[in-house]
């Protein structure tokens, strides 16, 4: 059984969703929680594309001006090497692509274990007249 410093999760944070800034002020919570606790986290932002961040204190300051975030970086981000030997990924990320399944569907399709509902779920509570 690993240590909790063997552990290794990912903290996908940012996101392209409109509700970008909200996420990674939570998942600044989630990523001192997790450190505190003494696990091995990686941040990864989706919206960057192939940018990790294993000290990512700098990270979750605001977006500078140039930052360019895009859904379209989501599968080379969720294809980076990092993700090979992730015990769980974290999902910190809010609104679409976060929260819409999107983002569990390519999780799923890489066989990765992550917190949160399964993409159907997802997908059926994103959509206000279905989840009525």
């Amino acid at each position: 059984m690993k240590t909790k410093n063997e552990t290794k999760i990912i903290l996908l944070a940012g996101g392209a969703s409109t509700e970008r800034e909200v996420s990674k002020s939570s998942s600044a919570g989630i990523y001192k929680a997790l450190k505190s606790l003494g696990y091995n986290v990686t941040v990864i932002d989706p919206a960057l594309g192939i940018v990790q961040y294993d000290n990512a204190e700098k990270y979750f300051l605001p977006d500078d001006e140039g930052t360019k975030v895009s859904s379209l970086n989501y599968i080379p981000a969720i294809s980076l090497p990092v993700f090979d030997d992730a015990d769980l990924v974290f999902l910190g990320l809010h609104g679409r692509w976060g929260e819409d399944g999107t983002i569990q569907s390519l999780l799923q399709l890489r066989g990765l274990k992550y917190t949160g509902p399964a993409v159907l779920a997802c997908a059926l509570a994103m959509n206000k007249g279905q989840a009525k």
